[in-house]
């Protein structure tokens, strides 16, 4: 049986999500990326049932494991970064997952009103993360990276407004 996932992987997206640790402390495995592409999946996936049936969630939820591949991909490509698209698509996924975990946590604990108040600080959180990550993949200043990350988010949001009103009914 091939060892795809280890709780020593698990360690290091959580320190890479607490912005203490780079991709670079991953290992290039395409197993790694798969297992955390799947995580960061089921884990959006888990999210958006709170509000859609299964179909339209799992339909948003690929649409944004999509986005952040071909955004991450293309501009890496860019830059001529080829070599780090790997490791860097494995983090962002796998700090999608462990933030989504703390994201779905508070979503199934708390009120919506008391949500309300933790949302930007999860926002905010994921964007940083974010940001650690393609400072390290494409070399840049970390206020440059939090501007592509709020790029990153803002892309996702128009496309998965644009697909929800085609897909919702």
């Amino acid at each position: 049986m091939v060892k795809i996932f280890s709780l020593k992987t698990i360690g290091i997206f959580w320190e890479i999500a607490c912005l203490k640790a780079s991709p670079e402390t991953l290992k290039g495995s395409g197993n790694i990326f798969l297992a955390s592409l799947s995580a960061n999946f089921f884990v959006s996936l888990l999210i958006n049932l709170n509000y859609e049936k299964i179909s339209v969630a799992a339909v948003l939820s690929l649409l944004e494991c999509l986005t952040l591949i071909v955004l991450t991909a293309t501009i890496l490509l860019y830059s001529k970064k080829y070599e780090r698209l790997n490791k860097t698509l494995s983090a962002l996924m796998g700090i999608g997952a462990i933030i989504g975990i703390f994201a779905y946590l508070l979503i199934v604990v708390l009120p919506p009103s008391l949500l309300i108040i933790f949302r930007p600080a999860i926002l905010i959180w994921n964007l940083s993360a974010t940001a650690k990550v393609l400072t390290h993949s494409m070399e840049i200043g970390f206020s440059r990276a939090f501007l592509i990350a709020i790029g990153y988010a803002f892309c996702l949001w128009q496309i998965l407004t644009f697909f929800y009103s085609k897909i919702a009914v």
